[in-house]
């Protein structure tokens, strides 16, 4: 018989897990840094209803400050991002998808409405290929606990681009929660403008991983609104559609420069591999288990004539 204390925590804890997309206003949140700390242009929700902030959950005690990584919703339990930012650099080895959340719904860092998902990770995935020296293959998916239901107000899927990019005038917009030179994250979500750059071109002005396959060079204009330190696994958009995310910084926040390069994960060049990870079985939702779990104790505690009562 399992003992009566054990089965009220497993219960309390399982339904945590149930019920993890949250939604209610945070009157204690700090005060909040410079909007425009980057001059790059505040974005709305119009520019990113699909961005998703990725965060720690260790970090993120005070909501907002556990932020690591921009990311997309591309169907309604994935999230596209870096895979440098499923990988804990400090240990060597995959981030476990209990260290990780994701927050949907809001453009203030900070804050949390009643239109704010929170997410808990059942699975992670990124390439075998995946390399932290070259940056190869910087491309990875979270696999969200619940679906984000298809008629949220603030939320929905962005398209991802599958053809190969033209590279002649093309230009993007990236949004994510940038880097200042001293060091700020942005409390808002901002937004920049950027160019393609020819791979060849890039190649020659660029300090630090090589320009690969897979890899797409943009050029920011510093006086346009040019972000300090893009935010790894920030969207690149073009005509509604992803065409990259932001993977690494090629000049330092100290440049003199007008102009800044990055590289950003060709989305074209990983359909392929996004779509066998998005069609493996093995990624099924795994709080199922969780609800089940709930019936089971909830008839035990329903057997036990345990009154307890819980707010969702």
């Amino acid at each position: 018989m399992i003992p009566k204390f054990c089965r009220i925590f497993c219960l309390v804890f399982l339904i945590g897990d149930f019920h993890s997309s949250l939604s209610h206003f945070d009157n204690n949140r700090p005060k909040l840094l410079n909007s425009n700390i980057n001059n790059g242009s505040i974005a709305t929700l119009d520019d990113a209803r699909h961005q998703a902030s990725i965060r720690l959950v260790n970090k993120d005690v005070t909501f907002g400050e556990g932020h690591i990584c921009s990311g997309s919703l591309i169907s309604s339990r994935v999230v596209l991002t870096a895979g440098r930012c499923l990988f804990n650099s400090d240990t060597k080895t995959t981030r476990h998808p209990a260290e990780l959340i994701v927050v949907l719904g809001s453009i203030n860092r900070y804050q949390r409405t009643a239109d704010t998902v929170i997410s808990r990770i059942t699975h992670i995935r990124y390439p075998s290929t995946f390399d932290m020296e070259t940056m190869s293959d910087d491309i990875g998916l979270l696999f969200l606990s619940h679906e984000v239901p298809e008629n949220h107000s603030t939320i929905r899927p962005i398209e991802l681009n599958r053809k190969n990019i033209d590279i002649n005038m093309m230009r993007g917009r990236v949004t994510g929660w940038e880097l200042s030179k001293n060091g700020d994250l942005s409390q808002q979500l901002l937004v920049s403008n950027a160019s393609i750059v020819n791979q060849t071109s890039c190649v020659t002005k660029v300090e630090g991983p090589h320009i690969r396959n897979g890899m797409i060079c943009a050029k920011y204009n510093r006086i346009e609104g040019n972000l300090c330190q893009s935010d790894v696994g920030a969207p690149l958009v073009n005509a509604g559609k992803q065409i990259g995310l932001a993977s690494w910084t090629a000049d330092s926040c100290s440049t003199q420069s007008d102009h800044q390069l990055a590289s950003y994960t060709d989305v074209a060049h990983h359909t392929k591999w996004i779509r066998t990870e998005m069609s493996d079985g093995n990624n099924t939702d795994s709080s199922v288990w969780g609800a089940l779990g709930f019936l089971a104790l909830s008839w035990f505690a329903f057997k036990d004539k345990q009154k307890l009562s819980f707010r969702f």
